[in-house]
């Protein structure tokens, strides 16, 4: 039994991996000059399906169908997003710069319906490969073994850490501010996670979550503040329906925590410093 743990210990260390087994492919390959990112992330979501249907299948013995069922599920997705506001005016408040810096690096400028298409599919992909990994392959198994508790939180933990390197390129109050956002923000799409088990659900919440703060950068970066306003105003109400709603809908949500041993210790601070880990060891490797 213990051996047995072991292995799946490991394998969800590998799991978490994955995430950074892209950055490196996707670097060797631009080396190469052989690197288009839409199809290189296509292809990579392609491959974690196959990964997410076989451990389903031998792993959980459930009806693949069953991680992509909506059914009555749809309203805890606007409850989620509705919760989001607070995080996203914050990050508004604390470093409207990046809004400008970041609309600047995708041109947002010059959108124009293809440009739109093209960067929201990438953004889509990129959503539905994140979501596979940390909820489907990550979460729902650390679930089992640990509890929900330890699960929703090793997994945010790793999630906004992840993020952290790239958001440093902007610079390190960019960096700490948009971590901290993407970690409550992971937080309340892991309870969704653990509500509906629907890995459907989460896909779309994170997406929708993703193309507000887009809309919000896009009318910043052309100076629409009155729409920015408007915006604003529209997701406070969706804000104070969620509150209204959150307790009604996710009472019987009962988060669990199990037993922690040595080897559940240590698996808990390995996977939750990996983001940090795996660069570092990179670098002594190569």
């Amino acid at each position: 039994m213990i051996k047995m743990a072991k292995l799946s210990y490991l394998l969800l260390l590998v799991f978490g991996s994955l995430l950074y087994i892209e950055i490196f492919l996707s670097t060797f390959l631009k080396s190469l000059n052989f690197y288009n990112q839409y199809l290189f992330n296509l292809f990579f979501v392609l491959i974690l399906l196959l990964i997410f249907f076989f451990y389903n299948k031998f792993e959980y013995k459930t009806p693949f169908k069953n991680n992509f069922s909506l059914n009555k599920k749809i309203i805890n997705i606007f409850i989620i997003i509705g919760l989001v506001f607070p995080i996203a005016l914050l990050g508004r408040l604390i470093d409207p710069k990046f809004d400008i810096i970041y609309g600047n690096l995708n041109n947002f400028a010059n959108l124009n319906i293809s440009s739109v298409f093209l960067f929201l599919l990438l953004t889509l992909i990129i959503v539905v490969k994140e979501e596979i990994i940390q909820r489907s392959l990550l979460q729902k198994k650390i679930s089992l073994m640990l509890g929900s508790f330890v699960s929703i939180t090793i997994v945010s933990i790793n999630f906004s850490l992840y993020h952290f390197f790239y958001y440093s390129l902007f610079g390190l109050k960019t960096a700490i501010v948009a971590s901290l956002s993407i970690f409550m923000a992971s937080i309340l799409l892991s309870v969704l996670f653990e509500k509906t088990q629907s890995v459907l659900t989460t896909i779309l919440a994170h997406f929708l979550i993703n193309f507000m703060i887009l809309i919000q950068i896009f009318l910043i970066f052309n100076k629409f503040f009155t729409s920015e306003i408007i915006f604003w105003i529209l997701w406070f109400l969706l804000f104070c329906y969620s509150i209204l709603s959150f307790k009604k809908k996710f009472a019987h949500l009962k988060l669990t925590f199990y037993e922690i041993g040595f080897y559940e210790f240590l698996f808990i601070i390995i996977f939750s410093i990996l983001p940090i880990l795996i660069p570092f060891l990179l670098n002594l490797l190569l």
